[in-house]
């Protein structure tokens, strides 16, 4: 069986006459274009390092193949690339992978998710989304209405009949609906762009915010290959994936995107909290559930979701901000968890919170608050000190702390609503609870979870 290796690196040694001149030009190509960098090792000690190598020029288009063979010594004994300047095995695509090797990159290169060799997350957003939309530039018309054949009524004559009338008026209600059409998909097109622009600098906010928070648990060791590969090809995203990815599934569930990214990995929702009271003896039967089961929509599910745009527009009421939606968003450097928010709120054009909507439907006709009893309509708020506090036993505080740590925010409104009245909870990142969490998560997906979903595509495909 073959070890892979993705941190630590020994250093190697080389006899190649590099062009030093070319070199020392591109002498930064390692620190920030080499990525995917792994070492195998078989029983036989044959040492193989390969890694992908992106163009300076351009990011975006396919990178360099970069292979390198080692003697016992981690002497380079053949090696190889795919760029076209690859003769005699001297291309800088294959000094920056041995410079990659050899030189002390600090905690970059003890990260088990590179993101070298990919724009800026303002870069990227600025390039997306800085060129005013034109609608003679950016319209394309979604629908194909087929076409419309004009009727000449000049060679009816003077007929006095129903049939003339009804063909005049086919004729001008035809017209009107379709430019009636036209206009809808026309601003139906401009309110989408606009909404994906302010989504896309949100995103882009929260992935920069994303470098400054505490990570637990990212190393990541794998023992076999079958899950190495599984990973690499369906979890693994860089920053410019989760963006893009954000911008897909605004709609959530009504996205295909959102269920099979989701599916792939721990969820900030139900798949936490049942990992988190799970018992180590059930943790194999669990994850086939997580991977293979389904979950029904109960009729309170339907009234939450009925709901959540009139809570959406009462809490943006009531406080005075703004709320945006921003699709499933995936935690950078640690690809295998997720976290679909109800929004992002801003105030004053800049991120404050995640905000997490609950509409209970056994309070469609009472408040969530009774002032008469003093007490809460729903079990799991309760009354401390006469400030409210949502109990830490339960799944909202899991699934709110889980999606703090995601998206790199430090609050989060849980605002629950009724037709009754509302009430907000705010919550602070704990860091206790997610220290001793994200670890249990971690060891439950690359131990379980992970083995499942490939269990699971080998039965599919068989």
């Amino acid at each position: 069986m073959n070890k892979i290796i993705k941190v630590g690196f020994e250093k190697i040694t080389h006899t190649i006459d590099f062009n030093k001149q070319k070199i020392v030009n591109d002498k930064k190509l390692s620190e920030v274009n080499v990525v995917d960098v792994e070492e195998l090792r078989n029983q036989n000690q044959l040492i193989k390092i390969r890694c992908k190598v992106f163009k300076q020029t351009n990011v975006t288009d396919p990178p360099y193949k970069v292979e390198l063979e080692l003697n016992a010594a981690r002497h380079v004994m053949q090696r190889s690339c795919t760029c076209v300047s690859q003769a005699c095995g001297k291309c800088k695509h294959i000094y920056a992978l041995i410079d990659f090797i050899n030189k002390d990159t600090g905690e970059s290169k003890t990260s088990e998710e590179q993101n070298w060799g990919k724009p800026s997350t303002s870069q990227l957003a600025k390039e997306i989304f800085a060129k005013p939309l034109l609608i003679t530039d950016d319209f394309i018309l979604k629908k194909n209405y087929g076409p419309v054949y004009d009727v000449d009524f000049s060679e009816l004559g003077e007929i006095n009949c129903s049939f003339r009338y009804v063909l005049k008026y086919e004729k001008d209600f035809s017209m009107r609906t379709s430019a009636r059409m036209f206009v809808e998909d026309l601003c139906d097109d401009a309110v989408n762009d606009v909404q994906k622009s302010v989504a896309g600098n949100v995103i882009a906010n929260l992935l920069q915010k994303s470098k400054q928070v505490k990570l637990y648990s990212r190393n990541i060791i794998f023992n076999d290959v079958k899950l190495y590969d599984y990973y690499n090809l369906y979890v693994k995203m860089y920053n410019y994936q989760i963006l893009n990815l954000c911008l897909n599934t605004v709609k959530q569930s009504e996205s295909q995107e959102w269920f099979s990214t989701r599916k792939n990995r721990i969820s900030a929702s139900q798949k936490a909290h049942l990992i988190k009271t799970s018992k180590k003896n059930d943790s194999r039967t669990l994850a086939d559930n997580l991977v293979n089961g389904s979950k029904p929509t109960t009729k309170a599910m339907e009234y939450g979701i009925k709901n959540e745009k009139k809570a959406v527009e009462a809490y943006m009421k009531q406080f005075d901000v703004d709320v945006v939606s921003i699709g499933l968003f995936v935690k950078p450097l640690q690809s295998w968890l997720c976290a679909s928010v109800d929004g992002i709120v801003i105030k004053n054009g800049e991120v404050m919170k995640v905000l997490e909507i609950k509409c209970p439907a056994t309070c469609s006709s009472k408040p969530i608050f009774d002032e008469k009893t003093n007490s809460f309509n729903v079990k799991y708020l309760e009354l401390r000190e006469n400030e409210a506090s949502l109990k830490k036993s339960h799944i909202y505080y899991t699934q709110c702390q889980v999606q703090m740590y995601v998206v790199g925010l430090n609050l989060c409104d849980l605002f629950i609503w009724s037709p009754k009245g509302y009430y907000v909870v705010t919550l602070k990142r704990d860091e206790q609870f997610l220290a001793s969490l994200i670890p249990k998560l971690k060891l439950f997906y690359f131990h379980y979870y992970l083995k499942a979903l490939v269990k699971s595509q080998k039965e599919n495909i068989v």
